[in-house]
């Protein structure tokens, strides 16, 4: 089990890094912003932000460098900054928690109810994530990041890895 999964991620991430490509520096900049504002502290581990040539939605992906994919498609400044808080509240809380829930997994592979257990725990840690992006916002930001999230599902698809957050989760 860990094996098949460990080296189904090693392939995916790779796969997805030789086909990606450097960001605008106005894009740069701005993650770096949001990264100042929630208090990220990159510096101990930079999270990087590159275009995806192969993702429909945005995603973090990385356990040991940390990158934010970014599908071609053009993003305001407002939707860039709802994908890079969604994100950094994943790279700062939910990765390690993705491997104790693979870890699970793992040890007990014959059992179908872990399998929905961690079917379950993905989908709260999505939710954890959403309302921590929106923790104190007024009614028209939280509209606006519901919006950035559906425009970001109707082209989104494909199956998540262990290891990777997608925006649309």
């Amino acid at each position: 089990f860990l094996l098949w999964h460990g080296l189904g991620y090693w392939l995916s991430e790779r796969q997805l890094r030789r086909n990606s490509r450097p960001v605008e520096e106005r894009i740069c900049r701005l993650l770096a912003q949001v990264c100042q504002e929630i208090g990220t502290a990159v510096e101990k581990r930079p999270v990087a932000v590159l275009y995806g040539s192969r993702i429909s939605s945005p995603m973090l992906a990385g356990l040991f460098h940390p990158v934010i994919l970014l599908p071609q498609a053009s993003y305001s400044d407002q939707e860039l900054s709802f994908i890079f808080r969604h994100e950094l509240v994943h790279f700062r809380r939910h990765l390690y928690y993705k491997l104790l829930l693979m870890a699970a997994n793992a040890f007990h592979w014959y059992n179908p109810l872990i399998y929905l257990m961690v079917r379950r725990a993905n989908a709260d840690l999505e939710l954890s994530c959403d309302s921590a992006v929106v923790e104190g916002a007024d009614t028209a930001r939280r509209l606006a990041y519901s919006e950035t999230i559906l425009a970001s599902v109707s082209g989104a698809g494909g199956r998540q890895s262990y290891l990777t957050t997608y925006f649309w989760g």
